[in-house]
């Protein structure tokens, strides 16, 4: 039921990044590696806040140590769209929990 699947690894900033300037260069039309990171944070934003592409999902993966850095600064200000963070620590992160065996 997605139009747009992403698998970001959260687990460590720069890794997430990383993961986040690969995402920008398939959805930006201007090459997400020429921008600085604040601007491509922006741009990916932006292109998550169309309202015309609602059916997008984020997972971020590996989030397992929540006092590295805050999850929550890196997801879209729009109420479209699904996000999933996957972790080994549960009792450390907020959230719906669904336990996967």
């Amino acid at each position: 039921s997605y139009s747009s699947v992403f698998w970001l690894n959260a687990s460590s900033k720069p890794a997430l990044l990383t993961s986040l300037r690969r995402l920008a260069r398939v959805i930006l039309p201007e090459p997400g590696d020429q921008l600085q990171d604040d601007m491509m944070l922006t741009q990916v934003s932006v292109w998550l806040s169309n309202l015309e592409n609602s059916r997008w999902l984020l997972a971020f993966d590996n989030y397992d140590d929540p006092n590295q850095f805050n999850i929550k600064e890196y997801f879209p200000s729009v109420a479209q769209g699904s996000i999933i963070i996957t972790t080994r620590r549960p009792d450390l992160v907020s959230g719906t929990k669904i336990y996967i065996r």
